[in-house]
């Protein structure tokens, strides 16, 4: 199958992937989220064409080692995310998604009747699985680690478009899409997994957030094409960067109690603002950088950047911590918590030990 791509799970001194694929991060230490441009936004996961999953921890030129498992589900549009040892897969607009735990095996699937929108997975093995509804405009469901369904919201006025579980599974977030007057706009909802009530909204007016994510239990980041806001579980916004005079080209939730951005000032694409924030909002390090890197990853208390001629990597500071040489051959970057990074491109990965 000319369209088929290998998800491969490397078992050895800690769990990570490798894929044959243009876009990925880590999120902890064997941990990885892929992510994907869909201009200006970005989402989680990778949208890719049509092809066959299939997850082993046999990689091409490093020599045979065991097969974890093999999972075949032919989809159209997958897309990856993963909590601490979990990975969740789905087929955006489709109807399959799967939770699988670090050994390949499958926790649970679902196969709702309805269109796939958006689907999440926390550190805590929570996942949330947004859908068309039955008898309203969207489904969010979230279930526990062990697949049983925690929370089951429907919409009748409005639309959502991303949804978001905290790591304790004890929080779950959506963004609506509705109306006022004839002026249309966005919010951010936020709700407890055990209160039918909504807890609270957040009004955002006619900003669309590329993405959303729980930072802490309590805490939930929404980053747009200008600012990147964080609200507080009861819905107040404890903080936000604002990019003045310029577009947020790229951002990254994996970092340790910080979100890195990517700000291009003028849409050039030849220079960039490298950011780190905490969660209320305020800068923890800004960096100015001369190109405009093509991947972007950021876990534990590291930063990596990718160009098409080096890879670098830094702490959360911003600091410089080590940087190597590379032909092109790496599309993408994956920070590590012990402070290496995979370089991985097409059909080959290499780990960059500083």
């Amino acid at each position: 199958n000319s369209t088929a791509r290998k998800i491969t799970w490397l078992l050895k001194d800690s769990p990570v992937f490798h894929l044959a694929f243009s876009a990925l991060s880590i999120i902890g230490s064997n941990i990885m989220k892929i992510t994907a441009r869909i201009v200006p936004a970005t989402i989680k996961g990778i949208l890719l064409p049509s092809f066959v999953c299939t997850l082993s921890d046999s990689v091409p030129n490093t020599g045979s080692r065991k097969i974890a498992n093999t999972l075949s589900s032919a989809m159209t549009a997958p897309v990856i995310c993963t909590g601490q040892d979990r990975l969740l897969c789905y087929d955006a607009g489709g109807n399959y998604l799967t939770v699988l735990d670090k050994s390949g095996s499958a926790v649970f699937s679902q196969t709702p009747e309805q269109t796939i929108f958006d689907a999440d997975l926390s550190s805590g093995g929570y996942s949330a699985m947004l859908t068309a509804g039955d008898s309203g405009r969207s489904l969010l469901q979230v279930y526990d680690p062990n697949g049983s369904l925690l929370y089951k919201r429907s919409t009748k006025s409005h639309y959502l478009s991303a949804c978001a579980v905290s790591p304790d599974g004890s929080h779950a977030a959506a963004v609506a899409l509705g109306q006022a007057d004839i002026t249309f706009s966005a919010s951010l909802q936020l709700y407890r997994t055990d209160s039918e009530e909504i807890a609270a909204e957040c009004a955002l007016g006619s900003e669309i957030p590329y993405d959303i994510a729980f930072v802490t239990d309590s805490v939930v980041c929404a980053v747009s094409e200008d600012r990147v806001r964080f609200f507080a579980a009861d819905g107040t916004e404890s903080g936000a960067y604002v990019a003045e005079n310029g577009r947020i080209a790229d951002y990254h939730f994996g970092g340790d109690g910080f979100v890195t951005v990517l700000v291009d000032p003028y849409e050039t694409s030849s220079r960039a603002e490298l950011i780190t924030l905490q969660p209320d909002g305020s800068v923890l390090a800004q960096l100015s950088l001369s190109f405009m890197p093509v991947s972007l990853s950021a876990c534990g208390s590291y930063v990596g950047i990718l160009t098409a001629e080096k890879a670098l990597l830094y702490t959360s500071a911003l600091e410089p911590v080590a940087q190597t040489e590379q032909d092109g051959t790496a599309v993408c970057i994956l920070a590590r918590s012990d402070g290496t990074a995979l370089l991985a491109g097409t059909g080959t990965a290499s780990l960059f030990l500083p």
